[in-house]
Parts: structure tokens; sequence; C-alpha cells
């Protein structure tokens, strides 16, 4: 396999990577063939079954309905998308524009100036929705409850307007401002969320990262950090498994 960008398995077996101009399928999780080409470079893969599903491409999203067998492109908001999550086959949410952007553990992450943007149809049209500033990454356990990471820390939304309201439930417990940092997340239904903080100073072979989860979106757990820098910081939550942050997937 070439590097990648971005891995999703929809079980032990199946699954889905993108990378160096392609998409790739496995159905044994060991051997993997080319589905697709591109001259684009792919930045996100997303899919809710072992037959529906998107990809991220630097101006393009793909959809196919068949587990990668066609592929056709859908429609784009007016600035590119940088990730996606969809919660059923018609609803998605995305994180659209914004400066800097950068590949992080299988998601391209801008740092200011990004939107919320959510699609009713598959991903044909786009629209604008309102929400934090500056959002990062985004997921949606389903239609009724969703998530964003910004710099500053993490926004629930429940409600069933698809998104219009948000409430910040975690703050970032080590904010550096005018450094760039990022928050990815990752949910699972009903209400579990896992979230990986990023960012900072950085040197001396190591990067600051803060891990934390919840299984019912309320309470919240600190359940790693990098020991270096953040040694000062939540005391008593363990040290992580490097000092650089790991790759994580729900």
């Amino acid at each position: 396999m070439p590097a990648l960008a971005a891995i999703q398995m929809v079980g032990p077996r199946i699954g889905w990577a993108v990378g160096a101009h392609a998409i790739f399928a496995t159905s044994d999780a060991t051997h993997w063939t080319k589905q697709y080409a591109s001259t684009e470079e792919f930045v996100g893969v997303d899919f809710i079954s072992a037959t529906t599903g998107w990809s991220v491409a630097t101006r393009t999203l793909l959809g196919t309905a068949d587990g990668g067998r066609t592929w056709r492109q859908l429609g784009e908001p007016r600035v590119p998308l940088r990730s996606i999550h969809f919660a059923t086959a018609t609803q998605g949410w995305g994180i659209a524009g914004g400066s800097d952007p950068q590949q992080i553990h299988g998601w391209l992450i801008p740092q200011e100036g990004a939107t919320l943007v959510f699609t009713y149809d598959g991903g044909l049209t786009w629209s604008t929705l309102d929400g934090p500033s500056n959002p990062q990454t985004v997921c949606f356990s389903d239609p009724a409850q969703g998530w964003i990471g910004t710099p500053e820390g993490v926004y629930i939304y429940r409600n069933t307007d698809l998104g219009h309201n948000w409430s910040k439930v975690l703050q970032r417990p080590d904010p550096q401002p005018g450094l760039p940092q990022a928050t990815l997340i990752q949910c699972a239904a009903p209400r579990a969320l896992w979230v990986l903080f990023l960012g900072g100073l950085s040197g001396m072979s190591h990067s600051p990262y803060i891990a934390y989860a919840t299984v019912d979106g309320s309470t919240w757990k600190a359940v790693m950090k990098e020991s270096m820098s953040e040694g000062q910081i939540l005391p008593g939550v363990p040290a992580g498994p490097d000092t650089y942050p790991p790759s994580f997937s729900v």
C-alpha cells in the first residue's frame, strides 16, 4: 500500500483507504485493491455501511452506493470541503474552506475561517449552517445529535434543527493563543465521543496532546496525555504511549 491519508472500516474486515491519488478497498482487512484513481489527491473517506460512502478529494466529492464498484461526482459548497461525516445516506455534515489546512491523522484540518455545511440529499447540494467559530472537525452520531471540534474546545448539538444550535461542553485545558492547535473528534451512537487535543509548543522529540472520552455526552474523563509538555496539566492523568500524538478511530 502507498502512503495513505485516511482509512474507514465498517467492520473487522471491510474497509476503504484513500491516498496517493486513489481509493483502495479491502474485504478481508489484509489485501487491498485500487477501486478508483484520479489526478486529484484524496484527503478523506466516510462510509456508513458496506455499500454507501463518500470520498473527499482536494477539489471534488465522490460518492458510491455499491461498495465502491462505481463512484460518481457529487456537489461541493462554494469553498472546498475539508472533511465530511454522514449520519444517514442523505444527511451529512462537513467542514469547508478555512486557512492553512493540514493533513492530520485522516483529517484535513483548517486553522481559521472554516464553515460548517450540511447536505440533505447525499452530497448533491450543500448549505452553510450557523455554528461555533473556526470549526475543524464534525461528527454526528445520528441526525439529532452532533459534535464540533474547534481550537478552543468541543461543542455539542442536541435538537431537531439539523445543527443550528450549539453549546460548549468541553474546554481545551491547554489553550495557547497564537499557536496552531487542533481538535480531532470521533463519535459513536448513542452519545459517546472521543477527543484528541493537539498542538502548542513542540520540541525535543515531543508534540503535545491530551485525549478525552465521554459515554453520555455530559461526563468527561481525561484518558491520556503527552507527558513532557503537558506534564503539569491534569495531574494524575496517565501518560500516552508515545511523545507524539497517536492515530485513533472509532
